[in-house]
């Protein structure tokens, strides 16, 4: 025991200086420094104080201000003022670096995107920061997410900057989008009552709408085709169609397509004028159409076989067959106001000469559209138009200055009519009446009729054994 404690003695007596101003631990016996009451001198080892868990200090009783300890689970150090632990150093927290930015990579001009950053993390005092054109160029921003609009295809670079250190960057491009070229025009494809419009395709287009005025908000989508069918055209007549491109980000500048329609086609155009029982037919075009301009006054169908000719009042009203006959029973009117027949002739099929027949209602309709637009209503049963009457009715003939002007060389006369019940024969000079090869019911059919006081076309139904003019349509 004695041995030891000289031992003790002699090896604190090498590494220690005591002096008045101080002590020193050394190897080598140097002084303290003045300044302190224990100078610490190594260049090979360092100081070691207390190691301990945040338990562990907590657990020292009544520690003694300024007391210090290097806390093991927080890697601080610490020192005990003020009745509570303090931290007086602890290590640097550094950030790492993004792994990617997240958003919408592909943009219409004008939109924007929100672009987040992915993985990495913050240090001490570290924030998120953007930039432009490099990593460290152009600042765009602060911020875990930031909101861009660029102009034009951009770059966009994020890194986290604090006390500790700064990362690489991460980047993403956003690219921008575009409304699509406007169209250019293709090979349109006239017709005398239709136009084929087409145009060329456009790249990045995802579909085309057209309309007839240069506002998009009420045009056809006409999806991903090129070409449009524009029907119920009027020929040699000049049309405009606008036509736009489009995609997600919006509609191109339209393009304004013109064309001509085809040169119209008369109705009379190349057709022969029909003879029919020793008698040839003047025939008139109104518009497509080609039409007797006379009433028929045949006494043969087409086949040949005799038109019964009924003369007895009685026996016409009974009839139930074909038949005709002149007004008044007398044949000097068959020039002027060929014959009166009855429905029954009608429905047979063989008035007409050959390619021609009995117009339809539908076929009158189109007609009398076709010369007074204000008829636009094919089921109107009624007086219809407002000079309908003037344009078709013969320049003479007509009582009480009931004559029309025969625009169109129709020669509309006042025929008169054969009554259904008695076989009398009424309003020579005032009325006209033609049959339609349409039926009504079972007793009745659609007629049109003139009259010498006003200047319309009536659409109704008369009997079918009523005596009426008829007249031609070419099939």
């Amino acid at each position: 025991m004695k041995k030891t404690a000289i031992l003790l003695f002699l090896f604190t007596a090498f590494l220690t200086t005591i002096n008045a101003q101080g002590v020193s631990i050394s190897a080598d016996d140097q002084e303290p420094h003045p300044s302190g009451i224990l100078d610490l001198i190594s260049t090979e080892k360092g100081f070691l104080v207390p190691r301990m868990t945040t338990e562990q200090r907590d657990a020292i009783d009544e520690p003694a201000e300024s007391l210090i300890i290097f806390n093991t689970d927080n890697k601080c150090f610490e020192t005990y003022v003020f009745d509570y632990w303090q931290s007086i150093w602890c290590p640097c927290v550094q950030a790492t670096a993004p792994t990617g930015i997240s958003g919408e990579t592909e943009i219409c001009l004008g939109d924007n995107t929100n672009l987040s950053v992915l993985g990495g993390s913050l240090g001490d005092e570290a924030t998120w920061e953007w930039y432009t054109v490099s990593c460290g160029g152009v600042p765009a921003g602060s911020g875990a997410n930031i909101d861009v609009s660029p102009t034009e295809n951009t770059t966009y670079y994020v890194r986290a900057e604090g006390d500790c250190n700064i990362t690489d960057c991460a980047e993403v491009e956003i690219v921008i989008e575009y409304a699509p070229d406007t169209p250019t025009a293709g090979t349109h494809i006239p017709d005398e009552e239709q136009i084929e419009w087409n145009w060329n395709p456009v790249a990045d287009a995802t579909g085309y709408a057209y309309n007839t005025t240069d506002d998009y908000s009420t045009a056809t989508d006409n999806f991903t085709n090129t070409s449009y069918t524009q029907p119920e055209l009027n020929c040699e007549t000049e049309y405009t169609l606008f036509v736009w491109a489009y995609n997600d980000c919006g509609e191109s500048v339209f393009i304004e397509l013109t064309q001509l329609t085809s040169s119209c086609t008369y109705g009379c155009d190349e057709a022969i004028a029909p003879t029919l029982d020793e008698h040839t037919y003047k025939i008139v075009g109104i518009g497509n159409q080609c039409w007797f301009g006379e009433n028929l006054k045949t006494t043969k169908y087409k086949d040949g076989s005799d038109i019964p000719n009924i003369t007895d009042n009685g026996t016409w009203a009974g009839l139930s067959t074909g038949a005709y006959c002149w007004y008044v029973n007398n044949e000097a009117n068959k020039d002027i106001y060929g014959a009166l027949y009855n429905w029954f002739a009608v429905e047979t099929g063989n008035l007409c000469p050959e390619g021609w027949r009995v117009p339809t209602d539908e076929d009158w309709y189109i007609m009398e559209n076709y010369v007074d637009p204000t008829i636009d209503d094919p089921a109107e049963e009624t007086w219809r138009g407002t000079d309908i009457g003037i344009n078709l009715k013969a320049t003479s003939g007509w009582d009480d200055d009931g004559n029309g002007i025969d625009y169109y060389g129709f020669t509309a006369v006042p025929g008169g009519y054969r009554n259904d019940d008695t076989g009398l024969f009424y309003a020579l000079g005032s009325f006209s009446y033609w049959w339609t090869s349409s039926g009504y019911n079972v007793s009745s059919s659609w007629y049109r009729s003139f009259r010498n006081y006003n200047e319309y076309s009536n659409r109704y139904y008369y009997n079918k054994r009523v005596g009426a003019a008829v007249r031609c349509v070419k099939e």
